[in-house]
């Protein structure tokens, strides 16, 4: 199939990727279950990838392929309680890892595409942490494997790589134009590192925000959480939504403020999924100095985030029968990972070097131990 698509104010005729996507016996998607803070992209992927077009179900007409074990779910899921300071590994992870290689096995070595929780880097780094690599090495941390991924800690790699975010499922209803709130923060305010004798990088973001002139703290404390419902009602009174680092840039109080109106305020380290124009619906966390507040747009600058908002707000959402921007921007997506595999697979193994052929040794000796 071919699609045409507009990059840089000219056409350009894009060849579909045609996806075989493999049945998940591991339970992990199973409807229902919870996703770790949020972050659900992979619980609407398969239907958005059929309803795109873009699936075959004979996989000797497939140029990518597609597992959708929901190993986020499983990670944070199957932690043992020790894992900090031990780094062990739950024996579910491993027995799911062993379920996901041997249910490829037939087509291993063609290109494909895995649920991950970090996005690989232009720098060559994966943005793993230690005990996540240890926890899939081979599958997130043997780079054999391209990703469906969110929370970039930095450039992605868009040949390694598919960017996803935190997905509003459903089309929603217009947001209140009343907005008494100027800037609402949801969230734990992270004041207090945990004991520790560094602070936590959002601290200094929640004391200028305290410092701010109508802005409002909605604090969570510990484990606690807050409902969609009662998160879209307090968004939909707040012209900004003040979205600082946590343990990474992004979060789901981005999307979540987008769905109900609401102006992100973004750290300079997010790094935004490449939908849409961000300039034009988010504006960059700015300090004044004099008072030690925020600095906001001024009004007319809020007008016209406000227009951006309302044009992108449903670009987010994970309906792919309904929201022609995420179909196009999968099909984008996809043929660039299929490139970059043919690309990859063309030059010869005799001649191969660096981590990328170390990395394919690594993964070729774990799979027979496995």
């Amino acid at each position: 199939a071919r699609t045409f698509v507009r990059a840089h104010g000219r056409h350009a005729i894009v060849d579909s990727a045609m996806l075989f996507i493999y049945n998940d016996t591991s339970g992990s998607c199973s409807p229902g279950r919870a996703s770790a803070g949020g972050l659900n992209y992979f619980l609407f992927l398969s239907a958005a990838l059929r309803a795109a077009g873009l699936v075959t179900t004979d996989p000797h007409r497939a140029t990518v392929f597609y597992h959708p074990a929901c190993l986020i779910n499983v990670y944070f899921e199957t932690r043992l309680p020790n894992w900090k300071s031990s780094g062990a590994v739950a024996a579910q992870a491993t027995a799911v890892q062993r379920r996901v290689l041997a249910e490829i096995a037939t087509y291993q070595h063609r290109p494909h595409l895995l649920n991950g929780l970090r996005c690989a880097l232009q720098s060559g780094q994966d943005g793993l942490t230690s005990h996540m690599r240890k926890t899939f090495p081979l599958l997130w941390g043997s780079r054999r494997f391209a990703h469906f991924c969110a929370e970039a800690l930095g450039p992605v790699d868009h040949s390694r790589a598919v960017h996803l975010w935190y997905c509003q499922p459903e089309q929603q209803e217009a947001a209140s134009s009343h907005r008494p709130v100027r800037v609402l923060f949801v969230g734990a305010t992270f004041e207090r590192a945990f004991g520790e004798k560094k602070e936590h990088p959002r601290a200094r973001a929640i004391r200028a925000l305290r410092r701010t002139a109508g802005a409002s703290l909605h604090t969570l404390q510990g484990r606690q959480t807050i409902s969609d419902a009662e998160l879209q009602a307090l968004y939909s009174r707040a012209e900004f939504a003040f979205c600082p680092v946590g343990d990474t840039p992004e979060s789901k109080r981005v999307y979540d403020a987008l769905r109900a109106g609401s102006v992100p305020l973004l750290s300079s380290k997010f790094v935004p999924p490449p939908l849409g124009s961000w300039r034009s619906f988010s504006a960059r966390i700015e300090y004044n100095r004099s008072s030690g507040g925020l600095l906001l747009p001024r009004a007319s600058r809020l007008a016209a985030l406000q227009r951006g908002v309302r044009q992108m707000r449903d670009a987010f959402t994970c309906d792919a029968t309904r929201n022609e921007r995420f179909r196009e921007y999968l099909r984008r997506s996809l043929a660039r990972v299929r490139d970059a595999a043919a690309g990859r697979a063309a030059r010869s193994p005799a001649v191969q070097r660096g981590p990328a052929a170390t990395a394919a040794r690594r993964f070729d000796a774990g799979v027979r131990s496995t």
